[in-house]
């Protein structure tokens, strides 16, 4: 087993070949797409959250590369009930099947999710945090019933006494119709 933080790229088939596994812990600042949706919260309510994550490479009985992956983090969001910063746990367990191009992504079969690469390697980093994007919640919220909206002041409005009916000259003119 490796560990380490190094995940730019990886040479898949080597990886495959020897049934080889990563695994490590990714920090915030390696992870910009994660960190601009916990943008809007500042960085002394956000702590410093971190991605583990754990892959094993391995071939299938079509010879399709796969990477075994797990991923867990908890970024800090903004509450969109309270406005307040939630943490968003992610547990996350995907099949990776790597491809050559878009046409061979097409061919995968069911439960393996394609991710497109080169002869090179694939950036297994876009590949998890493309996985904990797709995992965190639309809409983060506290639980049911451990939050409030926020209060707002609102204007005070003034109750229109001499409130003009909008059928009013309607009527009027059904009357003189009638006459």
């Amino acid at each position: 087993m490796k560990k380490g933080e190094w995940l730019d790229w990886v040479e898949l088939n080597r990886m495959a070949q020897n049934e080889s596994s990563l695994s490590g812990v990714l920090t915030q600042d390696r992870l910009t797409r994660i960190a601009e949706r916990s943008v809007s919260v500042p960085a002394e309510e956000a702590g410093d959250w971190q991605l583990s994550y754990e892959i094993r490479f391995r071939r299938d009985e079509n010879r399709i590369v796969l990477g075994e992956a797990q991923v867990n983090c908890e970024p800090v969001l903004r509450c969109q009930r309270c406005l307040e910063p939630v943490a968003c746990a992610v547990e996350s367990q995907v099949t990776l099947a790597f491809v050559s191009d878009d046409k061979a992504a097409e061919q995968v079969p069911r439960g393996y999710e394609p991710v497109v690469g080169s002869e090179q390697g694939v950036d297994l980093l876009a590949a998890l945090e493309d996985e904990v994007l797709l995992a965190l919640p639309m809409f983060p919220a506290h639980e049911p019933g451990s939050c409030e909206p926020p209060e707002f002041d609102q204007p005070a409005v003034k109750p229109e006494t001499d409130k003009k009916s909008p059928f009013a000259d309607l009527a009027k003119l059904i009357k003189n119709k009638d006459h």
